[in-house]
């Protein structure tokens, strides 16, 4: 009995009703935009809670953008054509600017080509798996380094 019930159950249920639902351009642009933000604000000095916090919901908008964002509908009254679609493995082809060279930190070239130079990543803050206090203490030392360079460029004639 239990069977034959189960059997008609998935015959009703249609193979597109379990395919999940795609979200429309506009929703995906805005999810695309909160995790361009969170980056932005990770690039900062902040507690280890936020980052902790700012990380899983990167996670979750990565998800959603996997889940949902495939190939996203047109948006209600935008009239667009959109050939958009994410790409799982498209991320591992995207270029990831090196840390020590690229920040937004600042919007003159020359200054932030320097603070390239002159900031180093400690090999302490290079860890796979960091612990929270060598966490904390890499987000103050980059603080520190950013105040000592700030000295030194306000310094220059």
């Amino acid at each position: 009995m239990n069977k034959w019930i189960l059997l008609l159950a998935s015959l009703l249920v249609s193979p597109t009703s379990i395919a999940n639902e795609q979200y429309s351009q506009n929703q995906c642009d805005n999810i695309k935009a909160e995790r361009e933000s969170i980056r932005k604000r990770m690039n900062r000095s902040y507690s280890a809670q936020q980052g902790e916090r700012w990380n899983k919901r990167s996670d979750e908008l990565f998800t959603l953008l996997a889940k949902y964002c495939k190939k996203p509908t047109k948006s209600a009254g935008n009239g667009g054509n959109y050939s958009y679609r994410s790409n799982p493995t498209g991320l591992l082809n995207t270029k990831v600017y090196n840390s020590t060279v690229y920040s937004n930190s600042y919007n003159d070239d020359e200054k932030r080509k320097a603070w390239g130079e002159f900031y180093k990543l400690p090999e302490r803050c290079r860890a796979k798996k960091i612990q929270q206090a060598d966490f904390v203490w890499c987000s103050e030392n980059k603080v520190e380094q950013k105040a000592l360079f700030e000295s030194t460029w306000n310094a220059q004639p």
